[in-house]
């Protein structure tokens, strides 16, 4: 439920200061809904909290997870906020979202690995 009203005050896309708050306030509990609905609620205003979230993920901590941990996720999100806000990416925030690229890369070479031998698998057992 909590998660729907947010979705609905992100799309009022309503330039209201109690919806920026409760998108803000949001980033305590549920940072990665909050870090997409900011981007998605349009306001510039989100840039700032944006980044403050941001100053406290480390590029050695992306190196250091496993390509699907919700770290990736958490900056990808707030990346693409940013970007979305017209934030100019300064050189710590260009980092990680190289980082993300990366880990985002390397999953999509571990589908299409895992993909690949299915279909390799499915074709030697027609023979």
């Amino acid at each position: 439920m909590a998660t729907l009203l947010l979705e609905v005050l992100a799309a009022t896309k309503i330039r209201d200061d109690r919806i920026l708050a409760v998108l803000v306030a949001t980033l305590d509990h549920e940072p990665l809904l909050a870090a997409e609905y900011l981007g998605y609620h349009g306001d510039a205003r989100g840039i700032d909290p944006l980044r403050a979230l941001l100053r406290q993920v480390e590029v050695a901590e992306l190196e250091g997870v496993g390509h699907n941990d919700p770290l990736v996720d958490l900056a990808g999100h707030a990346i693409a906020s940013l970007e979305s806000l017209g934030a100019e990416l300064n050189t710590g925030e260009r980092a990680l979202r190289s980082c993300v690229e990366a880990h985002r890369h390397a999953i999509a070479e571990e589908q299409r690995r895992i993909r690949d031998e299915q279909i390799r698998q499915i074709l030697a057992g027609m023979h």
